[in-house]
């Protein structure tokens, strides 16, 4: 299987993108479908499929880099690493939104 994705490396970037967005939906409608067929609150569905969606895509981002680009610090290589500078930045945009 991961020598199928690594074939994808190949093709030009929209089939890429294209193949990305199809697994990530194809991975997610199963889990979003019930989930909007008990919540009537279009607020409560968002705030439930949302951050499943997000998680997700993270996740899959992480398993591309590692089978369709041989990379296992896909996070790094976007400067997305825990470090103190990092962690004091993102505290002054939260608490940027916030005030």
């Amino acid at each position: 299987m991961k020598s199928q994705f690594a074939a994808l490396a190949r093709y030009p970037a929209p089939i890429r993108i294209l193949t990305l967005l199809l697994l990530l939906v194809l991975l997610w409608l199963p889990v979003a479908a019930p989930i909007a067929l008990f919540v009537r609150d279009t607020n409560a569905l968002t705030l439930l499929t949302m951050p499943l969606l997000f998680v997700e895509f993270l996740v899959l981002i992480r398993l591309w880099g590692k089978w369709v680009h041989q990379d296992s610090r896909v996070f790094k290589n976007y400067g997305l690493v825990l470090s103190p500078q990092n962690g004091k930045e993102c505290l002054i945009g939260l608490g940027a939104r916030v005030l």
